[in-house]
């Protein structure tokens, strides 16, 4: 009756009280569920009570998660409902889910298989409707602020697939990509204990696995969920600091601008891992790029960390013409945002970085209409880069180094003379 798409069906389903009548028919489940688990403990002396009292038990368990499973159905609505629906159960609705949440790992390890599907199911549905109320911004500030639910989902997380339903663990990293969308959520998400490790952990899982290609197919939307998380966490600005002194996440960046193609998936860049696989470059590099916009000392970290590791990598993905123009883009406006006085000389002195951003920034004469203002792109923020280096080794900066970056400069404003091409302003941004 309740599993279907139709938006305006479910809207009148929530309009007509169904969503408070689920939630009061949830919290009898769960009053009835602790009753009867606790009669269980007292008439424990009796085998024939007991085995009893835990079919009863179970029952009620396939009770709880066909409730979750018909809540979950009815939130299938237009989100002004859902919102309105939120304001309304919100906050009943999540003390009770976050109650089943805390009980699922243990019911998932349990042996019959019977109990296992169950809360499988359960989980499934529970996550699902997490994911329904984080399309709401409201809501995920409530939930932000819930003072169990951060701490469940994270414990959720630490479960290995299989013992957690892969389903799960994507619901729960897409909630959690939402919530950090609200700015008023993103401190209090960073800071709180053990988030960012479990993402980055997630975010490198596809770094992990050496199996057939239905797992990397799941890995690899687990790894997107969690760059994109990741990603919104560090627009904030003290975020960006806590952020880039994690050697662990840089590391798994590298990682993962370098993964060109999923094992298993062919050589078509459009089919839709290889989509999923740009996109999932892509929230790695901003979430670089952001980090990267920070105080001088944490350039300097991020240009040193792992002997230069990034700067290595961001020169090759600058100058690979094989490379996502996208992909390039992004390499680019990370290269801009390491620049200070702490980093300049660094950078000029690299094997190759210098001579990507004067390539860059030169814009070839026959550019193709499809590709000319993604290269226009790259040439702006590469000639701007070269201006920054060129201001940061100014008062401070080797003669050599002075030298090598006015020449690049003077290369590239001969160039865009003579095609007769504008240059932006010295020091714009």
């Amino acid at each position: 009756v309740f599993n279907h798409s139709n938006e305006q069906t479910h809207d009148e389903e929530i309009i007509s009280g169904a969503d408070a009548a689920l939630c009061r028919l949830l919290s009898f489940l769960l009053f009835k569920e602790l009753a009867e688990g606790e009669g269980r403990h007292t008439h424990a002396a009796s085998s024939t009570t007991s085995e009893t009292q835990g079919r009863r038990v179970i029952r009620i368990s396939d009770e709880i998660t066909c409730t979750c499973q018909i809540i979950e159905m009815i939130y299938r609505c237009s989100k002004e409902v859902l919102e309105t629906s939120f304001q309304k159960v919100g906050p009943d609705f999540l003390h009770l889910l976050s109650s089943i949440l805390a009980q699922i790992p243990e019911h998932s390890t349990a042996t019959p298989s019977a109990d296992m599907k169950s809360a499988h199911m359960c989980l499934r549905s529970l996550t699902k409707v997490l994911c329904h109320y984080a399309r709401v911004h409201s809501a995920t500030m409530s939930m932000a602020h819930h003072p169990r639910l951060l701490s469940l989902m994270i414990f959720l997380l630490q479960h290995p697939v299989g013992i957690i339903p892969f389903e799960a663990h994507h619901n729960a990293l897409w909630v959690l990509a939402n919530m950090a969308c609200c700015n008023e959520n993103m401190q209090r998400m960073a800071s709180h204990d053990r988030l960012l490790d479990t993402i980055i952990q997630a975010a490198n899982i596809m770094h992990e696995i050496d199996e057939t290609r239905p797992i990397h197919h799941h890995a690899l939307r687990l790894q997107h969920s969690a760059f994109r998380c990741l990603l919104n966490l560090s627009w904030d600005q003290h975020n960006k600091t806590l952020m880039s002194e994690r050697d662990d996440l840089v590391k798994t960046i590298g990682k993962t601008v370098d993964m060109k193609t999923v094992p298993g998936s062919g050589n078509e860049a459009r089919n839709s891992l290889g989509t999923m696989l740009l996109q999932t470059r892509m929230f790695a590099l901003g979430t670089l790029r952001n980090i990267a916009h920070t105080p001088s000392p944490q350039k300097f970290r991020l240009c040193t960390t792992q002997d230069g590791m990034l700067l290595n990598l961001l020169s090759e993905t600058a100058l690979s013409v094989e490379e996502d123009p996208s992909v390039r883009d992004k390499a680019f406006a990370v290269i801009f945002n390491l620049v200070s006085p702490d980093t300049a000389e660094m950078l000029i002195l690299h094997p190759t970085l210098l001579d990507s951003l004067a390539e860059a920034a030169l814009v070839p004469s026959n550019l193709q209409l499809q590709g000319a203002s993604t290269a226009e792109s790259a040439s702006t923020m590469s000639f701007r880069s070269l201006n920054a280096l060129n201001q940061a080794v100014a008062t401070r900066g080797s003669e050599d180094c002075r030298v090598k970056v006015r020449q690049a400069i003077e290369q590239v404003n001969m160039a865009r003379r003579f095609h007769n091409m504008a240059v932006p302003l010295e020091g714009t941004i």
